[in-house]
């Protein structure tokens, strides 16, 4: 939420990439958009970071990139 605020961003326009499910559903609550990254020594509930994040992922080539 710092880092957002000091780049003048609201947490709905600002997207948390995380392999955590407890950080993902923490950055979820607060607003942020969220890319949930499969890592196949992280987290256990794969499912659940599925089921939370707004996008997942098995890696950071997938997500797509827009032009703003």
């Amino acid at each position: 939420l710092p880092a957002a605020q000091a780049r003048g961003r609201a947490p709905g326009e600002t997207i948390v990439f995380e392999d955590s499910l407890y950080a993902l559903q923490t950055a979820k609550a607060a607003g942020f958009i969220t890319v949930g990254v499969y890592d196949a020594n992280g987290e256990a509930d794969q499912a659940g970071l599925k089921k939370t994040a707004d996008l997942y992922v098995k890696c950071l080539g997938e997500v797509p990139i827009t032009e703003m």
